[in-house]
């Protein structure tokens, strides 16, 4: 599936806070927030890269919080975490009224890649 526009925000899933805090070193991020709060099964992190001006979002899932949840509850964590995103993107491209359908179709898009991703790290 193609999005409806192209993504102004750079997307990744983490799974383990060694692979998230390595990618922070790799983009060279400073002060880097916890991999994910302590009240907190998911939380998504933003990035600006001041050297390319990109924008990351970073999504981190702890596994270890979510032990006994099922696949269903894991995939309505992730697509919690999509929503905050595609909030995010409509902030940064100054959306203020999308329509219905572009609104279902970002966040559908945005939420196969992460689920995507989860299936690919858990494999």
């Amino acid at each position: 599936m193609r999005p409806l526009m192209p993504m102004p925000i750079h997307l990744a899933l983490f799974v383990s806070a060694d692979a998230y805090f390595r990618e922070c070193r790799r983009l060279k991020i400073n002060g880097a927030d916890a991999f994910v709060p302590n009240d907190s099964n998911a939380c998504c992190h933003y990035f600006e890269n001041d050297t390319t001006g990109m924008t990351y979002a970073m999504v981190c899932v702890d596994l270890k919080k979510m032990e006994g949840k099922d696949g269903i509850g894991i995939a309505s964590t992730i697509i919690h975490e999509s929503v905050h995103i595609y909030q995010e993107c409509l902030s940064y491209i100054g959306e203020k009224n999308p329509g219905d359908e572009f609104e279902a179709y970002s966040i559908q898009h945005i939420a196969e890649q992460l689920l995507r991703a989860y299936v690919e790290l858990t494999s």
